[in-house]
């Protein structure tokens, strides 16, 4: 089995990840107005923006653990291009030697 990398490629999905990143700073931005009293919902509902907030709180904790694997994702991304980009040009360096010595 073979496959074939483009450390381009690799750059340009980091970027794609840098993207959602960004999408969740927003996210994560705006939740942090959203704001519940606890008479939002009347007298027979008080007991809902309790519970909404304590879900409130583990949806930013979990979009915060998102934001570090997106962040480590894309830098692994940013690391791999940079490692695929030493080695062909390593490779391409030891094939031209050979080809240097045949001629």
């Amino acid at each position: 089995m073979t496959f074939q990398t483009v450390a381009s490629e690799l750059e340009k999905h980091a970027r794609s990840i840098d993207a959602c990143i960004g999408v969740i700073d927003l996210a994560k931005g705006a939740s942090g107005y959203v704001k519940m009293g606890n008479d939002a919902y009347g007298e027979l509902s008080a007991w809902l923006p309790p519970i909404l907030h304590g879900k409130h709180s583990t949806v930013d904790k979990l979009m915060g653990r998102a934001k570090q694997v997106l962040t480590d994702d894309a830098a692994t991304m940013r690391a791999m291009a940079e490692d695929f980009r030493h080695h062909d040009g390593k490779n391409a360096e030891a094939i031209a030697r050979a080809g240097a010595h045949e001629k």
